[in-house]
């Protein structure tokens, strides 16, 4: 039906719903226009990622799903590398939480 719907979901509303596509993802980025990085970050089950709290903040490629103040969908991929050193590249959390921010 081209509905899209982002957050958090019981199995029951999976159910309900009846979603064709599903995709998860780890903490809110932005609610009500504003970084929600370390808010979220402090609701989110972390315990999915193996890095622990260095996974909101270090340097690495990043996928961010969201949706602009018109309603529009916004999908953002950044390139990056987890590399110890001056070769680390990409976004942190924060980063890409003002980014889609900036973009809707």
């Amino acid at each position: 039906d081209g509905k899209f719907y982002i957050g958090y979901f019981s199995p029951e509303d999976i159910g309900m719903v009846g979603f064709d596509h599903l995709v998860s993802g780890v903490v809110w980025l932005v609610r009500n226009g504003k970084n929600y990085v370390e808010q979220g970050w402090k609701e989110a089950n972390i315990t999915v990622q193996t890095s622990g709290d260095k996974y909101a903040t270090n340097l690495a490629s990043r996928t961010a799903v969201g949706f602009d103040a018109a309603g529009r969908l916004i999908i953002v991929q950044v390139d990056g590398s987890i590399a110890v050193g001056d070769n680390k590249r990409g976004m942190d959390m924060r980063m890409v939480a003002d980014l889609l921010i900036q973009h809707g």
